[in-house]
């Protein structure tokens, strides 16, 4: 069985920036979970997005989220539905390597 969440061939990629100053571990997590939450309510009502990977630098305060999403549109409604902050978010290349 397909999972609704993958993202189509003909999607984009996305990075979205959030500045973090004094976040937890905890709160980060919690992030991510709605975060995902969002995203899983997303596609099954149709739209096309996937989570592909995050990275938290510490030392920046700063999370780095990759997306895959048919418009930019659909990351900043999944960002915003779980209450997670966007800063920067820039189509994105990624590597198939």
């Amino acid at each position: 069985m397909e999972r609704k969440t993958t993202a189509s061939q003909a999607s984009k990629a996305f990075l979205v920036e959030r500045y973090v100053p004094g976040i937890s571990r905890t709160q980060l997590a919690a992030v991510e979970r709605r975060l995902r939450r969002a995203i899983r309510e997303l596609a099954e009502a149709g739209a096309e997005i996937r989570l592909v990977s995050s990275a938290f630098v510490p030392a920046e305060e700063v999370v780095l989220s990759v997306f895959e999403a048919s418009a930019e549109e659909t990351v900043l409604e999944a960002n915003m539905r779980s209450g997670a902050n966007v800063d920067r978010l820039q189509p994105a290349e990624l590597s198939s390597d």
